[in-house]
């Protein structure tokens, strides 16, 4: 919460997630005890050079099919995108989902039943249960977004001293 002014008058902003605190914090204990393993330890991760497609579900993104085929590094698939660029026969290096809600499975339709995918999954701690068991099969690696819902501005969660990945409610926020 902060105090601005807006049009000379004193306007007071708050800032509240949709999602409830318990949930997040339940989703977090569960992927602990998944024992996934991390993001953080894949192998030569941070060692590559060169440019990175990183790729949202805007509407712009149906311009750049063509593009994205002859790309010359990696693409990263972030959030709804994933269905739509697998129609598309892009398969992404890696795809990345951060949002705590069940209704992201309906973002990854084209991932049910298929036992072998060159995609690698990212998954945020916070994320539903039905996303692992969605991508049951396919290689999933865990990392913790960063989430900041007390007053105090600490984060809500306890990683166990594992890296957090600070950022925006999205995960296109947090590749900046």
């Amino acid at each position: 919460m902060s105090d601005r002014t807006l049009g000379g008058r004193q306007v007071e902003i708050v800032v509240q997630s949709t999602i409830p605190p318990e949930r997040v914090l339940e989703n977090v204990a569960l992927s602990f005890a998944r024992d996934t393993p991390r993001f953080a330890k894949l192998p030569n991760l941070g060692k590559g050079k060169g440019p990175v497609a990183i790729v949202g579900g805007g509407p712009s993104v149906q311009n750049e099919l063509e593009n994205l085929r002859s790309f010359p590094g990696p693409v990263i698939g972030c959030g709804s995108v994933h269905d739509f660029l697998v129609e598309n026969g892009i398969f992404p290096a890696f795809h990345v989902i951060c949002d705590p809600e069940a209704v992201v499975v309906n973002w990854l339709k084209r991932a049910a039943g298929r036992h072998f995918s060159p995609i690698t999954y990212l998954i945020a701690s916070q994320c539903h249960p039905d996303v692992f068991q969605r991508l049951e099969g396919h290689e999933i690696r865990l990392w913790h977004a960063t989430v900041i819902m007390s007053a105090d501005g600490k984060s809500l969660c306890d990683f166990r001293g594992e890296p957090e990945i600070p950022g925006g409610d999205f995960v296109i926020g947090r590749a900046w």
